[in-house]
């Protein structure tokens, strides 16, 4: 039995190393200021880095191995008591000794804790024990991270103490617990492991160091060299963070709900950085990060009877963030624009319209950068799926009513026509990319359609039916397209403009939809003619950065003919309809695009075929992209066009287009169809 009536001999033997004594002692951690230093000394003191013993001998019983584990495990329990006294770091006079005992002895506690995460845990029933010891890790290493906040704000730290706090040792460790790895069996922790509470420490723990641009890089380094097994935990492990945050908001406790939301902007804001590290990105999105950011920014602002207010200006800025960091990340556009309008992003940016302080056009934009992706066929089924479930909420901004409620209408309307696009070739699968497909594709193909198509091996984004077609396409365009070829072919690519498979893809869908309409609809139609959708995409004059737009007499990035051509007419002249401008050298420029296009397609036997064609326009070059459809027999050379141009200026891009400049002209060609349908 221990006498727990003499104090001093229970304090002279848990210095000496007695654990009954020292568990005595720590039943109720001292008030007083010199006891509790006196404590703190002898905790460190069996934390001591020399104390470590090799794992061979802890498991065979050698010496004081197995005593010194049991000391430090009990030392780890006291520190995490002592984390509930921080008034005792700062007295009147700035920090008290204990900051410097704490700070002087952190690399042996974090080399013990290290030791015992991965080796001296207990092996029963692990899954709570782990949980369990990452908690109370947790617990410490915010204290320390607190202490030298301490010391840092008072002055009272030395250049080396400070770097001893944010050591390489320290980082390791909490990359550990956070990716909750079990450190014998290697495997990950299922998400009920770690519990809302731990995350927060966590969190805490990662901002201390990820908006750091020193530890930072050294974070990045240390992912880098991670098998893609660990990376792939590590990821899994933050997503599932994401996910407690979800829960958290459906459940009844109101304490839960309150620290939800404070704990989330820590969170996405981490995972916004990390997803810099390529690596982690890929995972990341895989694992679906950009929706549940999505989504639990969604749901700290809703459900919510009051008007967006100044405390959910935060809330709002993180989704324009969110949008503006998938805009910088090409790789991941399609999965992750998907990602962000399940998590309703759209819905909030619509709601920011009806801040007063932010920027209307400003939010605008970001939605419309948003949208701009919704040419993929996947991307806008889920816009029309968010349309028809959940119809935007019509904001209302003093003043500026008719303003966003048209900026609203623009949106909705341009992407229930996307919508429409991509709906046009859904039941229609790709067989060949190459332009000139039917000309050279073999035999077997016209009648086994079913014969597997083959992907590009270096950006896998178009599909060919042969080899032969993969050649000509090579030749013709997609050298200068596919995305590892065109780090090789990088200068002869800038000379020329250039699009990305998916927009080309895009265009052709766009096109084929045109089309139909026009058959479909009659519009201006001759039955015996033919017709002409063209998209010209023009190049930036050498030495001029910027170029009014009726120097170019329509819009720098696209402009919009469709051609009804009747049959082959006595007259030799050229009726010009719609024509924006009289400009005599703009009309035959027309006329010859047409006449090029026409008689690229003429050798054809095909009644529906796809043209890409450059031609020169004063002092710059333009790449046209045309759908031409006939109904007579043969091609016809004289032709009536039809133009509908928006006047306005405009920057343009500079060859090769980059893959904003390419959204933006997706969305003005959205647009115009709109303007044209209205």
């Amino acid at each position: 039995m221990v006498d727990l009536t003499s104090r001093a001999q229970n304090w002279a033997l848990a210095e000496q190393g007695s654990i009954p004594h020292l568990k005595v002692i720590l039943i109720k951690w001292p008030t007083r200021e010199h006891e509790a230093q006196r404590l703190w000394k002898i905790l460190f003191k069996f934390l001591d880095k020399e104390l470590i013993p090799d794992i061979e001998e802890y498991e065979q019983d050698l010496g004081d191995s197995r005593i010194n584990v049991e000391r430090a495990l009990i030392a780890l329990d006291g520190l995490v008591d002592a984390t509930d006294h921080l008034p005792l770091f700062v007295g009147p006079h700035g920090p008290t000794p204990t900051c410097n005992i704490i700070v002087e002895h952190t690399d042996g506690l974090i080399s013990w804790m290290k030791s015992v995460f991965r080796h001296y845990a207990p092996k029963t029933d692990q899954k709570d024990h782990y949980r369990t010891i990452i908690e109370k890790f947790s617990k410490i290493l915010l204290l320390i991270s607190r202490t030298r906040n301490i010391l840092e704000a008072m002055d009272g730290g030395s250049p080396i103490q400070l770097a001893m706090l944010k050591s390489y040792s320290m980082l390791d460790l909490i990359l550990t617990m956070w990716a909750a790895i079990n450190p014998e069996t290697q495997v990950f922790f299922p998400p009920y492991s770690i519990d809302r509470r731990t995350t927060s420490y966590l969190l805490e723990l990662f901002e201390f160091y990820i908006f750091s641009d020193k530890s930072r890089a050294l974070l990045f380094e240390e992912m880098d060299a991670w098998p893609k097994s660990t990376t792939d935990a590590f990821a899994t492990s933050c997503i599932y963070r994401l996910q407690q945050l979800h829960q958290g908001f459906s459940d009844t406790n109101v304490e839960v709900k309150a620290a939800c939301p404070g704990t989330f902007t820590l969170l996405a804001p981490t995972l916004l950085i990390l997803a810099a590290n390529k690596r982690m990105r890929r995972r990341f999105i895989r694992c679906r990060y950009l929706y549940y950011c999505a989504m639990c920014l969604y749901l700290c602002l809703h459900p919510t009877s009051e008007p967006v207010s100044p405390k959910n200006e935060d809330h709002l800025r993180m989704a324009q963030g969110l949008v503006e960091h998938l805009m910088g990340n090409p790789d991941i556009i399609v999965l992750g624009t998907r990602q962000l309008i399940e998590g309703r992003v759209v819905t909030m940016l619509a709601e920011g319209l009806s801040y007063p302080a932010w920027e209307l056009e400003t939010v605008y934009q970001t939605m419309m950068k948003l949208l701009a992706q919704s040419a993929f066929q996947g991307v806008a089924f889920k816009f029309y799926q968010l349309f028809e479930a959940d119809p935007l909420p019509t904001p209302v901004r003093e003043g500026h009513d008719a303003q966003v409620k048209g900026f609203k209408d623009d949106f909705v309307r341009t992407g229930m026509i996307m919508f429409t696009v991509a709906d046009q070739t859904r039941d229609e699968a790709s067989l060949c990319d190459n332009l000139e497909h039917r000309e050279y594709m073999p035999n077997q193909i016209r009648t086994r359609p079913q014969t597997p198509s083959r992907y590009c091996s270096g950006c896998h984004s178009v599909l060919y039916c042969s080899r032969t077609c993969q050649k000509v396409d090579w030749k013709a365009r997609h050298r200068d397209e596919c995305t590892r070829a065109r780090r090789k072919w990088r200068e002869n690519a800038a000379d020329r403009i250039v699009f990305r498979p998916l927009t080309r893809k895009m265009l052709q869908t766009i096109a084929v939809f045109y089309v139909d309409v026009l058959f479909r609809e009659g519009r201006t139609a001759v039955d015996t003619g033919s017709y002409v959708f063209a998209i010209d995409f023009r190049a930036v004059p050498p030495g001029k950065q910027y170029i009014p737009f009726d120097e170019f007499l329509a819009r720098p990035e696209f402009s919009l003919a469709t051609s009804n051509t009747p049959r082959k007419s006595k007259r030799k002249s050229t009726r010009e309809v719609g024509r924006p401008t009289k400009d005599k050298k703009a009309e035959e420029w027309y006329a010859q695009r047409v006449r090029t296009l026409i008689e690229s397609s003429r050798d054809t036997g095909d009644r529906s075929v796809f043209a890409d064609i450059t031609t020169t326009y004063g002092l710059h070059e333009v790449r046209t992209f045309a759908k031409l459809v006939r109904k007579s027999e043969e091609w016809d050379s004289s032709y009536i066009v039809g133009n509908s141009v928006v006047r306005r200026h405009v920057y343009p891009p500079s060859p090769p287009l980059t893959p904003m400049q390419e959204l933006q002209a997706q969305l003005d060609l959205a647009q115009h169809l709109i303007d044209r349908g209205k």
